[in-house]
């Protein structure tokens, strides 16, 4: 499902704007020719496009309650196939203290050549509470199949007293035409950057005058004539911006605009700075009662647990507390760096969100007279955190740092098959600000430490009728068990999970399996299991042809792009092993094996090493690949994109057996 969260971000002014090559688009006056279009003719493998966004963000004055920011959006979507379906789907963020003055939606369909048109009714509109500051408007327009047009203009009214969320130009699907509009009084200082990848844009900057009456604190009533600026974007043909494997979210490399408050001057008033350094932030949380006032606050109802453990050794009750907090609290989705219901509410409800149930673990080590410390973070999907412009708005995780002799050790209890030490997915973002004192932070890197192996041995018998029999042992260690006890229990039960085994590959019929470690607090899991299959082997002739890596063979590589502009994010690193005894039936001689094999990747990356030895009627596979890094930087992709195609090519190599 493609949430569109951007559409927040396309604000739009009030005041009319005439531009040069601007489309001629009315709300709800839909060309009969763009509903009979059926792919996009830039791009024809798109599964939907944005035909047009008007996008306008005005500051504007309002006697009873001052500035005030008036954003509007049109925005007009073409669905080309059912993948692009999705894209009727919307969650739209707002603060609390914001108002729709005006929201209207529309499907439009052609049916026996007739444009049918499909009102989103209020009915169908969802409100979510997503954090203290936050809610969001959730919807999935009427109708929507391929070949539909959603049609939607709406207008939020909100006070003027912050930077502006990122104006996003580019998406996952080609853009025909976009313009952003932005308005601003000359009381307004704003710091103005682009970021993310480059996009060709026409950029217009001009003035006007605008007068208004203003009333100061005595209630005397003036009239002032002042500035605006008016600056517009416009681009044309926008292309899609491709998604691609392990990139932690894209919003990272979308070109964007960002507007950041520094400075209100308010006609006869002092001048309010808007500047922050991190130090402010760190400050400002400190104070706030929902981030410093959780850490200190006294919770009698962990006194009689943490005293059970006083005098165990400190990585002990480091590891006592984590699983206490993990094992006896869930996360409720929600993201944020601040308690949204507090750690006493925690303790009695069992649900919180991240700020809560990490929040409680901070406390709970340092009530242990551990020296542990909070770091206040951007998560995976919300996109890197800009350190050169420091921003509450950026910030919506928590995760808690132990420094230990040489090394760093980060805990996140908000996941119920993490173990002490690693993280999960959506923490793992490059930086955070380590928070040391009251009023002191630093940036920190957020190394990945998820770090694991897998070992896999297997005894393969081919049978006279082509089928196989195979035992297998596969034992997973460190992060490797906590992958594998997650996609387990993701299922209902064992049966369940054994079941997507066989529906992943067709070909095996597992009769018997057994699973260690699964509810254990320890970095191992092991698997037994038992199978036969048909599908590795093919005959032809008086000749058998034998794929060696069986069932964990890897079909395709994941990296498409010819060349990659962005890093490559792995989730983990690690070693995979596979030692697969193979026992040859009688009356065939091996005519040929695939050929030894060592790769290594520039960098120390990663490596490869493929063996094969034969004794009598046995062949035995030695395959170990290790990837050492968890990031790969675009200089090294090329070379990366290459050995994923040669590791494949060499998994894919047969054993060829004759017939005697």
């Amino acid at each position: 499902m493609k949430l569109h969260l951007a559409l927040i971000l396309f604000f739009i002014a009030t005041s009319s704007l005439s531009l040069a090559n601007e489309p001629n688009v009315r709300f709800r006056r839909i060309p009969k020719e763009d509903l009979k279009q059926t792919s996009h003719p830039l791009d024809p493998e798109a599964e939907a496009a944005i035909l047009y966004q008007s996008c306008r963000r005005s500051i504007t004055y309002n006697r009873s309650v001052g500035f005030q920011l008036r954003t509007r959006l049109h925005q007009r979507i073409k669905i080309y196939t059912q993948d692009g379906q999705s894209w009727g789907d919307f969650d739209i963020p707002y603060s609390k203290d914001a108002q729709f003055a005006r929201f209207r939606a529309y499907t439009y369909n052609l049916e026996d050549g007739k444009e049918v048109e499909i009102r989103l009714n209020n009915r169908d509109i969802y409100t979510e509470d997503v954090s203290q500051f936050t809610n969001l408007r959730r919807f999935a327009m009427p109708g929507v199949v391929a070949g539909s047009i959603i049609d939607i203009d709406y207008e939020i009214v909100e006070p003027a007293r912050s930077s502006f969320q990122p104006f996003i130009k580019q998406h996952t699907i080609p853009v025909d035409y976009s313009e952003y509009i932005v308005d601003i009084p000359e009381y307004f200082i704003f710091n103005r950057s682009t970021k993310g990848l480059p996009l060709i844009m026409d950029i217009q900057n001009s003035e006007y005058n605008e007068g208004e009456t203003f009333i100061d604190s005595s209630g005397n009533s003036y009239r002032v004539t002042f500035k605006v600026s008016r600056d517009n974007y416009i681009a044309h043909n926008v292309p899609a911006l491709r998604p691609e494997p392990f990139v932690p979210s894209m919003s990272n490399y979308q070109s964007a605009i960002t507007y950041e408050l520094s400075e209100l001057h308010p006609p006869h008033s002092r001048t309010i700075s808007f500047s922050r350094t991190w130090g402010d932030i760190v400050r400002s949380l400190m104070e706030d009662r929902n981030f410093g006032g959780q850490i200190t606050t006294r919770i009698r109802e962990t006194e009689s647990f943490l005293a059970e453990i006083t005098d165990l050794p400190e990585i002990e009750r480091i590891e006592k507390i984590y699983y206490y907090v993990r094992d006896n609290h869930e996360w409720n989705g929600n993201y944020g760096e601040l308690a949204q219901n507090g750690v006493r509410n925690l303790l009695s409800e069992r649900t919180g969100n991240i700020g809560d149930i990490n929040l409680l673990l901070l406390n709970m080590l340092k009530s242990s007279n551990i020296d542990a410390k909070p770091v206040v973070m951007s998560s995976r999907n919300n996109g890197f955190l800009n350190l050169a412009h420091p921003t509450y708005q950026q910030l919506n995780y928590l995760i808690i740092a132990i420094q230990r002799e040489e090394n760093m050790m980060l805990l996140d209890a908000t996941d119920k098959n993490m173990l002490v030490g690693y993280l999960p997915l959506r923490a793992l973002n490059l930086d955070g600000i380590l928070i040391e004192s009251s009023n002191s932070g630093k940036r920190i890197e957020i190394e990945n430490p998820n770090k694991g192996s897998k070992q896999t041995i297997a005894i393969i018998q081919l049978n006279d009728d082509l089928t196989i029999n195979c035992t297998a042992r596969l034992t997973y260690l460190n992060h490797s068990s906590i992958v594998k006890r997650s996609q387990i229990r993701s299922h209902q039960n064992e049966e369940e999970y054994i079941k997507s085994l066989m529906d992943k590959h067709p070909s095996i019929d597992i009769t018997s399996y057994n699973v260690e470690g699964l509810k254990d607090i320890s970095n191992q899991v092991v698997e037994t299991f038992e199978f036969t299959s048909n599908g590795y082997i093919e005959q032809i002739g008086d000749m058998l042809y034998i794929s060696p890596l069986l069932l964990w063979q890897t079909d395709e590589s994941p990296f498409k792009s010819e060349k990659r502009e962005f890093a490559v994010f792995y989730p983990d690193a690690g070693i995979e092993t596979y030692l697969i005894t193979f026992q040859t039936p009688e009356g065939y001689k091996i005519e040929s094996t695939p050929q030894p094999v060592q790769m290594i990747l520039p960098e120390n990356i990663g490596s490869m090493l493929y063996n094969i030895s034969i004794s009598d009627n046995t062949i035995q596979i030695h395959y170990r690949y290790i990837r050492n890094e968890t990031i790969v930087s675009p200089s090294n992709y090329e070379y990366l994109r290459d050995f994923m195609i040669h590791k494949i090519e060499k998994q894919n190599e047969r054993i060829v057996l004759r017939k005697i």
